[in-house]
């Protein structure tokens, strides 16, 4: 829907704008809601306590460039440009640290320093220094607590549809997903072929641990996160005990920045930024990024990263919480008007009583919060020692969206880093909900139950698949010009919806009555929708045409969706 796709980039800018910059690469933050030293930290400072926190700058990088950006550029923009802004703004800060032996790590996407070890004086001395807005203590953050039923049940593919989106060919092959949890087992049968880096599990590229929980090599001890990997990106071998990964062909990569059942600041940062550039390369990073944990709601601490992964183009997931079923119990960062947040419903499609739903505490513009509804309960997936569990959780349902995104991405690459468009694809094709129990904003826009409705990854493929191509019924015919007898192919192409393309590229080989096949002709599309090849003078016989490719900017060439890529004729 364009009006409110308009809508939503305009407030998104005005979230990342704030007010004019005060310097070029640079815009001030937003009027700290925090005093200088939060009153948590000045708590945990006094009698001589010492204690972790975050040094926060008043500036912050403006990345409204990002949006005109390819992806390529557009990553590298926002990673440069943070870079730039947190050299300059962080310098006092870090000059500080090392002068008093203060082990501290500068973090790109909020434009903070965090001082892992601090006391009263040294936080009283950083908060005097000039460009710092304030300091802000250590918290840490859940995972969502799981329930674990007895019995075997696996319906949640079903329920989204995602095996239908495989018989249609897409599979998510070409799309990358990561996840910010307790970690994964990478070298899990259903989840070792769909590692970005199966040859070098500990390569920085595909693998984060911030607070060095594993050593060097991905794990996970806790569960969480391989369960949540694997009904993103599980593969779906007929040899393996459960199918359980929505899009079985996608690559994922991972950050530990959940130490265990929790989550500490330090390390979601860390995350925060590694998601930006894995390895330090923008060129890395995901198209999106799953985050089933959270903490209260209305708390705006994490929203400069998701803000900053929104400029580069990355699709921000969030599960909704599981503090259900009262009303205005989202927590954070899923309330966020910039993150695709997903609460959950059981198996027969009623909502689960543990699962968080609105308002939201930002409000409904652009966008109603929760997005939308996915499987929550009894929901299969991995689970370290190559195992397999049943859990039940908002956790397990916003999966569901980020493996739909990735099949998406598989069927109409022409989203990808258009984090909007996929937001309404989703969301504008939905399957109908229930008015829920509490409310709903004016106009069509959902409701506070359910979002825009239940998940349904083949309506949003099928409404996307205009940008999709594939050949039409060929058509030859032998006939006699002049004193030349010719062989004429007709070559219809159509997008995703069935209708004829202009402008498309297409690339066929003939193969002669005496076996020559003849190098490749190219003709483009006309107007209607047709390429036209001709043999001349030909031989008596059989002549074949095989379509050898289709080219267009924009488009995918799908070649499972061909009614046919050859035809032949026999001539006199």
């Amino acid at each position: 829907m364009p009006k409110r796709k308009s809508l939503f980039l305009a407030v998104t800018l005005l979230l990342i704008v704030g007010v004019m910059p005060m310097a070029a690469g640079a815009r001030p933050a937003q009027p700290a809601a925090l005093p200088a030293l939060d009153e948590d930290l000045l708590a945990a400072l006094d009698n001589g306590g010492a204690a972790a926190f975050f040094v926060k700058m008043s500036v912050e990088a403006d990345l409204r460039t990002a949006f005109g950006l390819p992806w390529a550029e557009r990553g590298a923009f926002v990673w440069r440009a943070l870079q730039e802004v947190a050299e300059k703004s962080q310098a006092p800060v870090l000059g500080y640290a090392e002068e008093h032996q203060l082990e501290a790590e500068s973090l790109l996407a909020v434009n903070a320093v965090y001082i892992r070890r601090g006391d009263l004086r040294s936080a009283l001395d950083l908060a005097a220094l000039p460009g710092v807005a304030y300091l802000r203590l250590e918290h840490v953050y859940p995972v969502e607590d799981l329930a674990t039923p007895e019995g075997e049940v696996s319906w949640g593919l079903v329920d989204v549809k995602a095996p239908d989106v495989w018989a249609m060919g897409y599979r998510g092959a070409g799309a990358k997903v990561a996840s910010i949890d307790t970690g994964v087992q990478w070298d899990h049968p259903a989840l070792i072929g769909q590692y970005g880096c199966p040859d070098d599990p500990g390569n920085p590229a595909c693998w984060y641990d911030p607070a060095n929980i594993c050593g060097g090599v991905p794990c996970d001890n806790n569960g969480h996160g391989t369960h949540v990997t694997g009904t993103m990106a599980a593969d779906d071998d007929p040899s393996l005990a459960h199918t359980v990964g929505v899009a079985p062909d996608t690559t994922w990569i991972a950050c530990k920045g959940c130490e265990s059942a929790a989550c500490s600041d330090y390390a979601l940062n860390a995350c925060a930024d590694w998601v930006l550039a894995p390895g330090g390369d923008p060129a890395n990073r995901p198209d999106a990024v799953n985050n089933s944990w959270g903490g209260g709601g209305g708390d705006p601490w994490y929203q400069a990263k998701v803000q900053a992964w929104l400029a580069a183009g990355i699709f921000g997931g969030f599960s909704a919480g599981g503090t259900g079923p009262g009303c205005a119990t989202l927590g954070s960062p899923c309330d966020y008007p910039e993150v695709f947040c997903t609460t959950g419903h059981a198996e027969d499609r009623i909502h689960a009583s543990f699962a968080s739903v609105g308002p939201g505490a930002f409000g409904d513009a652009p966008y109603t919060k929760p997005n939308i509804s996915a499987p929550a309960v009894n929901i299969w997936s991995t689970l370290p020692s190559s195992s397999w569990a049943v859990y039940s959780g908002t956790s397990m349902a916003s999966p569901h969206s980020i493996g739909a995104v990735a099949l998406i991405l598989s069927a109409c690459p022409s989203l990808k880093g258009d984090v909007f468009g996929l937001f309404e694809v989703l969301q504008d094709n939905a399957d109908p909900a229930p008015d829920g129990s509490c409310g709903a904003p004016p106009g069509d826009a959902g409701n506070y139950t359910y979002g825009y409705g239940y998940l349904n990854v083949l309506g949003a493929l099928e409404a996307c698949a205009a940008q999709t191509m594939h050949v039409g019924n060929i058509s030859l015919r032998y006939k006699v010009v002049g004193l030349q007898r010719i062989v004429q192919a007709q070559v219809p192409v159509l997008n995703g919806g069935g209708n004829l393309l202009p402008g498309v590229a297409v690339r066929v080989q003939w193969t002669l009555p005496n076996g020559r096949v003849l190098p490749e002709q190219e003709a483009a599309t006309n107007s209607r929708g047709y390429a036209r090849f001709q043999v001349g003078r030909p031989q008596a016989g059989w002549y074949n045409v095989c379509v050898t490719g289709l080219e267009l900017d924009g488009y995918l060439y799908a070649e499972g969706d061909n009614l046919e890529t050859c035809d032949g004729v026999t001539t006199p």
